[in-house]
């Protein structure tokens, strides 16, 4: 058999199985996408060019709120594989501006839309399938053109001009942008603000210019895009770029974007937006979502909730699993979203498992805010954070090398394998240890606990057996610390094995006493619910929208900035022991 004729053979046989290949299987390889154009709003409907799905699914319509997919005004369903021309129906009264065709599964009762649910949203490299398109308004249409005689000529111009003056903008509105647009430009799919700063100005940090100019402009009802989150912009929005030396004085404020008219207007508009979202605000329903119920830090941290609820006018519901498991907060979660509550505050058993949650709660138009410990990025706007990692996890090695002599071997007995923040504390003591000045300090082993007081006890009482010369417990967890204390206690060892870790001083005062944990840090858990309560608070009422760069008040706390990471500091932790510890009640 020659080549040529065998490369042809094997040709036609790869043809042949993919041929016989089912449509299904070639379906399931396409990675999961939606194609969206600007278009207007035909009989109530949008049509979105192209959708891939991996199995049955949903396209689903979003409103936009601040820059997010708010809620659901329609649906559809798709087919597994590629759609075309996808006609969804809308509530074209609910319908904004931006609106987003987010991608959707069919998971529960095979053509029954179920979201919140089992029809949740897909995810492609861990972000949601959700592209924005503009909606065009038929306003927007070239006007017909006047014909008739000379007297309808001038009467078409009498009226036109009449109209001018009617409707001539205000003080405030395009007409008051104190700065000229030099040059229009549409986002591409690979732009950002400040690559498009340095393509313009060389300049990187030039963006806010053209946040500022093209805010100004789009205030006046132009086609330009509203940009409200400097780190999100959409291909096909319209920017307007300022000379360079505008944009050098809209940097330095030796000009507005706007004229004063128009920046006075727009601050009174802001601050009755402001007093009417703080009114709305008042008597929504939040709720506080700890790890796990019966916890003394959680049980604390909700004492702080009430106190801010009280404050500002809301209700906070404390609900939480019985367990510190993933599934278990995922599915709760759920439940919450399908009652439509006004906004969660969530201590994540997981970091990235609930995402995918936290973004369907934002879809909902539900506000989230983590705490304690941090929902990756996408699945939550702010994440409040009790102190700065790095200090935690060093603070506990220097404070175990003080009580054991700067020598000997050392355990930690953590809460769960997946918990967020235990994991970035032990990479931070791990770190610290790597100094020359711990190089006799051995660490044997991590444990778990899961947070629960008999298994912690267990874990601690099993370090001790199993090394002998154990001189030093690390437990960064409320349950831990207080189990492994007692564990000593039990075992005859105080003195001999020295706990710390984080905890409560009302739980830990008498291990303290006796010597079983000499010292040990935390923060004031009351004030991390009271400060995630008012985060909630600033973000449902609409004082923030979860940017880099904003304030807000904080109650008896205070002033509150969220830092370029997105997260809002509560302050350094305090250490406590035998001097201090009766100073503290909670």
């Amino acid at each position: 058999m020659n080549q040529k004729f065998t490369k042809k053979l094997l040709v036609l046989l790869a043809l042949l199985l993919l041929a016989a290949m089912p449509a299904a299987t070639l379906a399931q390889e396409m990675t999961p996408s939606v194609t969206v154009e600007d278009q207007e709003i035909v009989d109530g409907t949008v049509t979105i060019a192209n959708v891939v799905s991996s199995g049955p699914g949903w396209l689903v319509i979003h409103i936009d709120d601040n820059g997010a997919p708010g809620p659901v005004i329609g649906q559809s369903p798709v087919v597994d594989g590629e759609n075309t021309d996808v006609v969804v129906e809308i509530d074209a009264a609910q319908a904004t501006e931006t609106l987003y065709a987010m991608l959707h599964v069919d998971a529960g009762t095979e053509g029954t839309y179920e979201f919140p649910g089992d029809d949740g949203p897909v995810m492609v490299d861990g972000q949601v399938v959700s592209p924005s398109f503009n909606v065009i308004s038929a306003a927007m249409e070239e006007a017909p053109e006047v014909e008739g005689t000379a007297e309808a000529t001038v009467e078409a111009e009498a009226t036109v001009e009449a109209t001018a003056e009617a409707e001539a903008p205000a003080e405030g509105e395009m007409a008051a942008a104190a700065v000229a647009c030099e040059e229009d430009y549409s986002v591409q799919a690979d732009d950002w603000l400040s690559k498009i700063a340095d393509k313009f100005y060389a300049d990187v940090l030039a963006f806010p210019a053209i946040v500022e100019a093209t805010n100004a402009w789009a205030s006046g009802g132009g086609n330009y895009a509203t940009i409200e989150n400097p780190d999100i912009i959409e291909p096909g929005w319209l920017l307007c770029i300022p000379s360079a030396t505008d944009a050098q004085m809209l940097l330095s404020g030796e000009m507005s974007a706007m004229g004063e008219g128009a920046a006075m207007e727009e601050g009174a508009a802001m601050e009755g937006e402001a007093a009417e979202g703080e009114a709305m605000a008042e008597g929504m329903n939040f709720v506080l979502v700890p790890k796990n119920l019966g916890n003394p830090y959680f049980d604390t941290a909700n004492v702080g909730a009430q106190e801010a609820a009280a404050e500002l006018g809301v209700t906070v519901t404390y609900q939480g699993s019985a367990t510190a498991d993933a599934t278990e907060q995922i599915q709760l979660l759920n439940s919450l979203i399908a009652q439509e509550v006004d906004g969660l505050a969530i201590s994540a058993n997981d970091a990235d498992a609930l995402v995918p949650t936290g973004q369907a709660a934002i879809g909902a138009g539900i506000p989230v805010v983590s705490w304690d410990a941090a929902i990756a990025p996408g699945g939550r706007t702010i994440h409040v954070n009790q102190a700065v990692a790095e200090d935690i996890g060093r603070t506990q090695i220097q404070i175990v090398s003080e009580l054991i002599g700067g020598e000997g071997q050392i355990a930690i007995l953590s809460a769960t394998s997946t918990a967020p923040n235990q994991n970035e504390w032990i990479e931070w003591m791990k770190d610290e240890l790597s100094k020359p000045e711990y190089a006799n300090i051995e660490l044997v082993a991590t444990v778990y606990g899961d947070d629960e007081d008999e298994k912690s006890y267990n874990e601690a009482q099993g370090l001790m057996r199993t090394y002998p010369e154990l001189k030093g417990i690390i437990a960064p967890t409320t349950v831990g610390i207080a189990a492994s204390a007692r564990a000593v206690q039990d075992a005859g060892k105080v003195g001999q094995v020295f706990v710390t870790g984080l905890g409560t001083p009302n739980q830990m005062r008498d291990y303290v006493k006796s010597g079983a944990a000499p010292q040990f840090a935390l923060w004031n858990p009351a004030d991390l619910g009271y400060l995630s309560i008012y985060t909630l608070y600033a973000l449902a009422s609409g004082q923030i929208q979860g940017n880099p760069g904003e304030s807000f008040e904080a109650g008896k706390l205070g002033s509150y900035t969220i830092n370029e990471d997105g997260t809002v500091l509560l302050g350094p932790p305090t250490i406590f022991n035998a001097d201090n510890i009766d100073s503290f009640d909670f």
